[in-house]
């Protein structure tokens, strides 16, 4: 009976040793990835790719909060007619910079859950890393990505009018049309700065003779 007493030991150490523990930061903090250090965000799904991304949308979370609030003294300053454009700027610099920040984002574990077999993903961020990036827009550095412009016509084209009506938008002088001939003399005039706005006219084509 003692073989068997010793197989029976054997196996159950070799199980004990062979199970899977679980990551410290699934239900905690991360001893490799300190919070004094590191941003953190954690997802679940039952797929890695999902987790993954939930990972990063939690951390994301948190980064989103921390330029919005660097951005606060820009906004504060906003006020009058230009307000409402200001601050639309600087929204979209917060967007725009937490884009390229979450772009920065690591996942450097994953585990699954061999009962449930739910993936668990670990997102991270060096905080200096995350601090430089927000500090760019609190030194008063802004990054718009725009297509197509970025003014909004309900609000942007009455504007213009009042300010042409008061002589401080004199369009109607920043503005010389050339025949479409000419479109190498409206070339030189813009480059030398004798005209500020050179608009080609091309003619239509004469009718058709029967």
């Amino acid at each position: 009976m003692k073989p068997f007493h010793w197989i029976v030991v054997g196996v159950s150490l070799f199980g004990c040793a062979s199970a899977p523990s679980t990551p410290d930061w699934v239900n905690g903090k991360s001893a490799k990835y300190p919070d004094n250090q590191y941003l953190v965000g954690r997802g679940q799904a039952d797929a890695q790719e999902d987790a993954r991304n939930r990972a990063r949308a939690d951390l994301a979370k948190i980064l989103e909060v921390g330029v919005s609030a660097k951005s606060s003294d820009v906004t504060s300053f906003s006020s009058g007619a230009e307000g409402a454009k200001t601050e639309s700027q600087v929204s979209r610099s917060i967007v725009t910079r937490t884009e390229q920040i979450v772009r920065g984002i690591q996942i450097p574990e994953t585990w699954q859950d061999p009962q449930t077999k739910s993936t668990y993903a670990l997102a991270v961020l060096p905080r200096s890393q995350a601090a430089a990036a927000a500090g760019e827009l609190s030194s008063g550095r802004r990054v718009l990505d725009v297509i197509q412009g970025d003014a909004v016509p309900q609000t942007f084209i009455p504007r213009l009018i009042r300010l042409y009506r008061q002589g401080r938008f004199p369009f109607d002088r920043l503005v010389k049309f050339y025949d479409f001939a000419d479109i190498n003399t409206a070339i030189a005039d813009e480059k030398s700065g004798k005209t500020i706005k050179a608009v080609l006219r091309i003619s239509p084509p004469s009718p058709a003779r029967c």
